[in-house]
């Protein structure tokens, strides 16, 4: 983070560090082993033809064969939750972001509906194996 000086990237990634901070998911689930997705991004012209959902089964595939016992997800727009939705994440946490604003009352998070929302999902895995 020291060395990206783009401004929106530390914005988002202060978000979603500050709510992983609140969200004490290794106590919550009784695990010992976190999947953590951070942000699933396709670009533009491959948009609508399922790389998102390829990607995301591929990784819960992963992870199960790893014997990760939970999957997080940072779900910062409305296109990546449906898709988790889809796979059975559920909500642990969710913030909107027009409700945070600077020292002058302006929005820090400039994103458009229907973005309206960060969510960080989850979902209990059944974890094959351990790679200890």
């Amino acid at each position: 983070m020291k060395t990206v000086d783009s401004v929106p990237f530390h914005r988002i990634f202060g978000l979603l560090n500050n709510v992983n901070k609140q969200v004490d998911l290794f106590s919550k689930y009784n695990v010992d082993k976190i999947f953590d997705l951070r942000i699933l991004s396709v670009d533009a012209q491959f948009r609508g033809r399922g790389v998102a959902k390829e990607l995301f089964s591929r990784s819960e595939i992963i992870a199960e064969e790893y014997g990760f016992q939970l999957m997080k997800v940072d779900a910062t727009s409305l296109f990546t939750q449906k898709v988790c939705e889809s796979f059975g994440l559920e909500v642990e946490k969710a913030e909107r972001y027009g409700d945070f604003k600077d020292k002058d009352g302006k929005k820090i998070y400039d994103t458009k509906p229907p973005h309206d929302y960060y969510k960080l999902m989850v979902k209990v895995l059944k974890g094959i194996r351990s790679t200890d």
